[in-house]
């Protein structure tokens, strides 16, 4: 709970500063929408989309649900084989769930900053909301 409140709180924040302009990377001009919430310089890392996947795997339910099938068997080769095949497979889903996303987002276009401004801010508000809400009902 305090994990999505505390997300919730940062995507707020970075959502109400988003902003969009064209400039360059690597010498290549573009125009798009991103926040200055850490410098006012356009240097900044993509570190973020790596960390909420690292937050998502510790936090999922993957670690309550494969032991069950390994306790199932007393071939270590079975149970490792089971493993491998289970991180493969949910890195595959993730990867196929990101791609997609992805495309239906470079297929919006260039929205405008009001409209990313408030899904972002309706996004972290539910993220905060969810997050206060779990542990009263748990």
């Amino acid at each position: 709970g305090v994990t999505l409140v505390a997300l919730g709180l940062a995507a707020l924040v970075r959502a109400l500063r988003v902003h969009g302009h064209r400039h360059e990377h690597d010498g290549v001009a573009h125009w798009h929408l991103h926040s200055h919430r850490r410098s006012e310089t356009h240097d900044h890392a993509h570190h973020a989309a790596l960390g909420m996947g690292m937050l998502h795997g510790l936090a999922g339910t993957g670690a309550l649900v494969m032991p069950l099938p390994l306790a199932a068997t007393e071939s270590a080769p079975v149970a490792l084989g089971s493993l491998v095949a289970f991180g493969i497979g949910t890195t595959l889903a993730m990867a196929a769930f990101g791609v997609a996303a992805g495309w239906m987002v470079r297929g919006a276009g260039h929205p405008s900053p009001a409209v990313v401004r408030a899904t972002s801010s309706v996004a972290a508000l539910a993220s905060g909301f969810v997050g206060a809400w779990w542990p009263i009902v748990a």
